[in-house]
């Protein structure tokens, strides 16, 4: 159900930190691994929102969140102000999108998570509903 749009959205974010790939929902990325990159990317679905329950028919806003991955012991000082660039770019391309269907409501952000020495940024969001029949 939400690997098109997962799929759209991590093209449309591709380029957001040159030479780091983004990551989906599938994808995992060990952080605490020797030969782990210092920064990773990943979209990551969240599930869904069931807004409104007709016969037949339901409208659901799917969920999805952004995750920035710093190894903060090995990142050197361009790519942890690529990072915090990042946040801004991805918040602006999400919100600016050319397909209305596609456009993003912000939710808030969680805490920053850190795990040994991998600090995690997260933004999340909703995507316009979308009504599903069968």
């Amino acid at each position: 159900m939400f690997s098109d749009l997962e799929t759209a959205i991590r093209n449309h974010l591709a380029d957001v930190i040159p030479g780091v790939p983004v990551r989906g929902t599938w994808d995992y990325a060990d952080m605490s691994a020797e030969d782990a990159p210092r920064l990773a990317m990943a979209v990551e679905y969240r599930g869904f929102d069931a807004l409104e329950n007709k016969p037949g028919a339901v409208t659901l806003a799917q969920q999805f969140g952004v995750h920035l991955y710093v190894d903060a012991g090995k990142v050197r000082g361009t790519e942890r102000a690529q990072a915090e660039g990042a946040l801004v770019t991805i918040i602006e391309r999400l919100l600016d999108w050319p397909d209305t269907l596609l456009r993003a409501a912000i939710q808030s952000s969680p805490v920053v998570q850190m795990a040994g020495t991998t600090l995690q940024m997260s933004i999340f969001f909703t995507l316009a509903p979308v009504v599903i029949t069968p």
